[in-house]
């Protein structure tokens, strides 16, 4: 995964969405859509650097899966202004990605 794209853990994630416009994916490390999805958000932080990302083990990070009630992975959450702005479940293209962000 790209270097660029954060790893957030449940000490730092809400600090984190509160101060970034982001995107962030909840994923299973042995899910193959999830492995998928993390690809893909390495091919769309390419074409859009400008796009904040991170990605949160959901097996990992049980308490905030729960707050946020997270049921499916991979789940996309999209936070704008400290506040979740669009959510999407499952796998996308670059392309789709991107315009989940901008268009939230």
């Amino acid at each position: 995964m790209d270097s660029q794209i954060i790893t957030l853990q449940e000490d730092n994630y809400r600090d984190h969405v509160q101060a970034n416009d982001c995107l962030v994916v909840f994923h299973k490390s042995k899910c193959p859509n999830c492995k998928v999805l993390l690809k893909v958000m390495d091919k769309c932080k390419a074409s859009h650097p400008d796009i904040a990302m991170a990605c949160i083990n959901s097996e990992e990070n049980d308490v905030i899966v729960k707050e946020l009630e997270v049921s499916r992975v991979p789940s996309i959450l999209v936070y704008k202004k400290g506040d979740v702005a669009a959510r999407k479940a499952g796998i996308m293209k670059p392309i789709e990605l991107a315009e989940l962000y901008l268009s939230a």
